[in-house]
């Protein structure tokens, strides 16, 4: 497993460290926001919580969070707009730009399914009131305000309405 091989390397020819083994195996720290975003807008329930559970989300990367959301749900809505259009999601995503990079083309395909029109509109007005909660609170509240959002992002993708 990958796992055994970055101890391995790590501590190649030394004593295990049990602080550097916790550090390097602590996975609050290794899960990519984007993963977490994907398993939310796909509405796949298991991955996002596990993902909650196991993610520190930083305060000063939150800007970087609302972005991050706002540009899929951007993503989302042009592609949303193309297949309406053309009706066939594979000619949605070669016409949209940029380009959807082929390795992500089965998480879009997933995700705009699961979103139509007016559940972008919802999503946007979600990611607006977060937002507005975030510049208005203590920044302490953050990283609650983000994972709410997640979860309510995921429950509206989710949903059949």
């Amino acid at each position: 497993s990958q796992e055994v091989d970055k101890i391995k390397n790590l501590f190649l020819n030394k004593k295990i460290d049990n602080k550097k083994l916790i550090a390097l195996l602590n996975n609050k720290y290794n899960i990519d926001f984007n993963s977490l975003r994907d398993s939310c807008f796909s509405g796949e329930k298991e991955i996002l919580n596990k993902n909650l559970g196991n993610i520190t989300l930083q305060n000063e990367d939150i800007y970087f969070y609302l972005n991050n959301l706002h540009s899929r749900l951007k993503k989302l809505l042009d592609l949303r707009i193309e297949y309406e259009k053309y009706k066939d999601i594979n000619v949605a995503m070669e016409n949209i730009k940029p380009k959807i990079f082929w390795k992500d083309k089965p998480i879009f395909y997933k995700q705009v399914k699961k979103w139509n029109l007016r559940k972008i509109e919802d999503g946007k007005k979600m990611l607006s009131d977060a937002e507005i909660l975030i510049k208005t609170r203590l920044n302490s509240y953050n990283e609650i305000i983000i994972k709410d959002l997640l979860i309510k992002l995921y429950l509206k993708a989710s949903s059949t309405s």
